[in-house]
């Protein structure tokens, strides 16, 4: 039977990989990760229902009756999309991390430790959405978590990590020279 101190040391090691080809970046832990995700998902609501409704009232406003509901509909669609697209492509490629990720002090990086270019990051956003939508496979990636050694399906699949921000702190003597 492995004692406290080894099981210990096991999971500092799982919490500790790394970028191959930044070393100074640490891979952010599931607890983050999950943290990160879990205030984005309101934010993304509130969004969407903001922009659903104005959108409605837009629409309320042009149109009756049955062209009324279907563009109404499509008009919900896109607000749901554009803040998506918002957080998940514009905030990641601008910013490297969405709201809920900057609060926990993450970033998305590629194996060089910087930012995602637009285009890998909208794959990376379709692919989370789909992921999320398919039963069970939210669940593989809680399964490969230790295997990957800190990835996600999403983030495998485009050359992501999600690492720990570093934070750059100005010096004001320094500034003065």
């Amino acid at each position: 039977m492995p004692d406290e101190k080894q099981d210990d040391m096991r999971w500092a090691s799982l919490r500790a990989y790394q970028v191959p080809d930044a070393p100074d970046r640490t891979i952010a832990s599931f607890k983050d990760r999950a943290l990160g995700f879990a205030i984005d998902v309101p934010i993304i609501a509130g969004e969407v229902v903001v922009g659903a409704t104005a959108a409605g009232a837009v629409a309320s406003l042009l149109l009756r009756g049955d062209a009324f509901e279907t563009l109404g509909g499509w008009l919900g669609f896109a607000a749901a999309l554009l803040a998506v697209l918002y957080n998940k492509v514009y905030l990641v490629t601008k910013r490297g991390a969405t709201i809920g990720q900057r609060i926990r002090r993450l970033r998305v990086v590629d194996a060089r430790g910087e930012n995602l270019s637009p285009g890998r990051s909208l794959l990376r956003a379709l692919l989370e959405i789909g992921f999320l939508l398919v039963p069970l496979v939210p669940l593989l990636d809680l399964w490969i978590w230790p295997v990957y050694h800190g990835y996600t399906l999403h983030d495998k699949a485009v050359g992501s990590y999600v690492v720990y921000r570093m934070e750059v702190r100005s010096c004001p003597s320094l500034a003065r020279s």
